[in-house]
């Protein structure tokens, strides 16, 4: 038997944990338009996209301030490489979308009082962040009985 023979198999195997190790190539997605909806709650924020998915999209609060960060994405827009709104609904002095650097794009959404929350939803060609600052639907705190029922231990 041929020495070289005993190395055909292990360089096949090498070529193919190489090739599975490769990490999947996602697609980048493009925003080529912004546009705002005001809601009884506050507004959507619309994200018109091409290609690609949205789907990593990371949300922080600090401060008065709401971040989302949208990953895998470009901004195409028609007017430019930002978009910026002063006082777009009450409670929200101003949002911003820029380019974070040439992969990611961060969504930067300043309340005047407070953080405003915000929800993501997808849409086919589209993202969409509804935001709310609404103060008064912050959760209701639980109702705790006067009376507590004890469960008897072992005995």
């Amino acid at each position: 038997m041929n020495r070289s023979s005993y190395f055909y198999p292990l360089i096949f195997t090498s070529a193919l944990l190489t090739l599975a190790a490769q990490p999947g190539v996602a697609a980048m997605t493009t925003i080529t338009g912004v546009q705002l909806n005001p809601t009884d709650r506050g507004l959507e924020l619309l994200f018109d996209t091409r290609g690609g998915d949205a789907s990593n999209i990371f949300t922080v609060s600090q401060g008065n301030t709401l971040r989302a960060d949208i990953t895998r994405a470009q901004l195409a827009l028609p007017n430019g490489d930002r978009f910026t709104q002063a006082n777009p609904a009450p409670g929200i002095s101003q949002i911003t979308v820029i380019p974070l650097d040439a992969n990611s794009v961060r969504v930067t959404i300043d309340g005047t009082t407070q953080a405003p929350r915000g929800e993501i939803l997808s849409q086919p060609d589209r993202v969409v962040l509804a935001v709310h600052n609404d103060a008064q639907a912050a959760p209701a705190p639980t109702p705790v009985p006067e009376q507590i029922a004890t469960v008897p231990g072992p005995a």
